[in-house]
């Protein structure tokens, strides 16, 4: 009785897995207005039957998503990718060229990985649980980021970000030219993330200087 309850279990766990998954390949070959239980099912190969027993509907079962795949990416990786400008590497300042090479490595992690974008682009028209989640990942792993000593100090005094909180011009930029690459993807246009020059030229003017 105990080995038929672990088999079935471990059946469970290996059905919910792959309907997570065709929800994942669903949403990055379609999009969201592909993604409905009827088609869940069929790119599954399982009875939707099992979708509502396992998930209760469809907002569990991308909860379920969100809780089981990284939907931003993580501080540690930013960290890991951030190249860091010639002169700047024994600065401990926060300066421009550091947010610069900060916001390319996020932007180069966030167009490599084909979820994270389909799941930014239906957050432009509609609010669901992995959208949600998306945006409270983000917020968070930038939090953590800006927290790092590694990213430099931060300017002090009134008006300076409380520690923790992303620089409104890096926020500002960073989030302006996902808007521009989630835009191009959907014109089906070429808009490669944009080199540290670029970005620091227009934290520059969102800093006014």
């Amino acid at each position: 009785m105990h080995s038929e309850r672990t088999t079935a279990a471990r059946n469970r766990a290996r059905t919910e897995l792959r309907i997570q998954k065709a929800v994942e390949q669903l949403l990055v070959r379609q999009g969201f207005p592909g993604l409905g239980i009827n088609a869940i099912a069929r790119a599954a190969r399982v009875d939707k039957v099992l979708i509502y027993r396992y998930f209760g509907d469809i907002e569990g079962l991308l909860r379920a998503v969100a809780g089981n795949r990284p939907l931003w990416p993580s501080h540690e990786d930013i960290l890991k990718r951030v190249r860091l400008p010639a002169g700047s590497r024994n600065s401990g300042a926060l300066t421009t060229a550091r947010l610069a090479a900060i916001a390319e490595a996020e932007l180069d992690l966030l167009t490599e990985d084909p979820l994270m974008l389909a799941v930014l682009a239906w957050s432009l028209s509609k609010s669901s649980p992995l959208t949600r989640a998306q945006l409270a990942a983000r917020d968070r792993e930038r939090r953590m980021l800006f927290r790092n000593p590694a990213v430099g100090t931060r300017p002090q005094g009134r008006g300076a970000p409380k520690n923790g909180q992303s620089p409104a011009p890096y926020k500002t930029v960073a989030d302006g030219l996902i808007l521009e690459i989630l835009q191009a993807r959907a014109a089906r246009r070429a808009f490669p993330a944009p080199r540290a020059r670029t970005i620091a030229k227009l934290i520059e003017t969102m800093s006014g200087r």
